[in-house]
């Protein structure tokens, strides 16, 4: 599968999350994980398109934006990065919360992202501007998934 060539190919570490894009006509998924390292891959001949050092810990979750053109990953350490799909450039980095970001999405139109952690927080913010639009406190712990619809 290519889940298994993606964990041989990442010999620093588990891969922890995937996502497949359409840029341009051509499908791509995005891998990271154990090694912080963020991986573009081709998706049919599975050649490494680019490759970088996050110069983050564990990738714990990415996703890639509905039109493809960004990747967000939330991180160990508790940062969340927003990369072009394209060159792998650093687009904005939030800096330290309280503890790891677990999980990571896009809202449904691509305008917003959530990144959701063990603080029991989760912040929206604008993925254009990449201001802080809005901030959810958990009563019972930390977030480990978050799941958005196109109706709200």
């Amino acid at each position: 599968s290519t889940l298994d060539i993606v964990k041989k190919r990442d010999e620093d570490g588990w891969v922890r999350s995937l996502a497949s894009c359409t840029l341009d006509g051509s499908n791509y998924f995005v891998a990271g994980g154990d090694s912080g390292n963020l991986v573009l891959y081709d998706d049919s001949s599975l050649e490494v398109k680019k490759k970088v050092q996050t110069g983050r810990n564990i990738i714990y979750s990415l996703a890639v934006s509905p039109d493809g053109e960004q990747i967000a990953t939330a991180h160990c350490q508790g940062s969340m990065m927003v990369y072009d799909t394209m060159t792998l450039e650093v687009m904005h980095e939030q800096k330290k919360r309280d503890g790891p970001i677990i999980i990571i999405s896009y809202s449904p139109d691509g305008q917003s992202i959530y990144a959701g952690g063990v603080d029991g927080k989760v912040v929206v913010i604008n993925s254009v501007t990449f201001e802080l639009v809005r901030e959810y406190k958990s009563n019972s712990g930390g977030i480990d998934g978050i799941s958005n619809s196109n109706d709200g």
